[in-house]
């Protein structure tokens, strides 16, 4: 045992302790837990049964094996999808069958946006006022710059139902606003120019966003899958206190989702930042390493433009332009 031990490096030790704390253990342990009280007497007869009949080697060979690989392939197929519920979390590719709610979600941001800016330009001419008079007072200079740094996260273009979509569209939308370079087309080419502790830092910030949005999607599986299964339960084997049961998974699911989307917004703010950090610091490698002028700041917003427009369709600048 410890020379199979002393095989395992620190990362294999470190993916197996993630591993065991993948939110696939709350969503079984947790749903068959309540499954169980859902069920009544039944349920409890049918584990007191298994109980008296299995040993500690037949709880672990015919209990824990097929749990374990339960829990293992379910947090894979999670982890297989992981990018497609960061989408549908960002506001894209929605069905069809939620459109109505996605149009009430983005009139609700769109407003937000609007009462945001509203609000600022009042409090600017309020704060412009107060420092000519010398008597500026702090709450007041702090709900400016609150209110500022919120316009900061917001698009100034195209604005998606979700927090969290505004959030890493307003990321996107930076290098274009500030540099002239589309962030979706440039990005690839930029990513390869960057110091291996850059892509590394990069990377960690993008995997615990996943991580954050992965939470929150078992979350509403939670909420989807048990909630009905424990209601069924209730009604088919156990009724009054056993109700408690759905209760409990319908409050478990959306108390989960809600905390998993603000660890998933807050992230977002930090891997929007180091996005736009990354343009900040290494765009004018884009220019050399394609063997392009670097542009003087007058300039820079126009060659972007024309750099990007040669990445999506090969379009050379003029020599007057070079």
């Amino acid at each position: 045992m410890n020379d199979i031990w002393s095989l395992l490096t620190q990362e294999d030790v470190e993916r197996a302790l993630q591993r065991l704390w993948d939110p696939a253990w709350l969503f079984w342990g947790l749903g068959v837990v309540l499954s169980v009280l859902a069920a009544g007497p039944w349920g409890w007869t049918l584990l007191r049964a298994l109980a008296r009949s299995l040993t500690p080697q037949g709880w672990a060979l015919y209990v824990g094996l097929p749990l374990m690989a339960l829990v293992l392939v379910s947090a894979q197929l999670m982890r297989l999808t992981e990018e497609r519920w960061l989408r549908l979390l960002e506001g894209y590719d929605w069905p069809r069958a939620l459109h109505g709610l996605r149009r009430w979600l983005l009139l609700r941001q769109q407003r937000k946006q609007e009462a945001v800016r509203r609000e600022l330009q009042a409090l600017g001419s309020q704060v412009q006022e107060a420092l000519r008079e010398g008597r500026l007072d702090l709450p007041l200079a702090e709900r400016y710059a609150r209110l500022d740094t919120l316009r900061y996260t917001f698009p100034q273009g195209f604005v998606l139902p979700t927090r969290l979509g505004n959030l890493l569209r307003a990321a996107e939308e930076y290098a274009e606003h500030r540099y002239g370079l589309n962030a979706v087309l440039v990005w690839p080419r930029l990513w390869l120019l960057l110091l291996q502790e850059v892509r590394e830092t990069l990377a960690q910030a993008y995997q615990r966003l996943l991580a954050a949005v992965r939470a929150w999607a078992w979350g509403l599986t939670f909420l989807l899958t048990w909630t009905p299964l424990t209601a069924w339960q209730a009604w088919r084997f156990g009724g009054g206190w056993a109700w408690l049961a759905p209760a409990a998974a319908l409050g478990t699911g959306w108390l989960w989702m809600r905390l998993a989307y603000r660890l998933a917004v807050a992230r977002a703010v930090v891997f929007g930042e180091l996005v736009r950090a990354a343009f900040d610091l290494y765009r004018m490698g884009l220019y050399d390493a394609l063997g392009w002028p670097r542009p003087s700041p007058e300039e820079e917003k126009e060659a972007g433009k024309r750099l990007t427009a040669f990445l999506w369709r090969g379009e050379r600048p003029s020599s007057a332009d070079r």
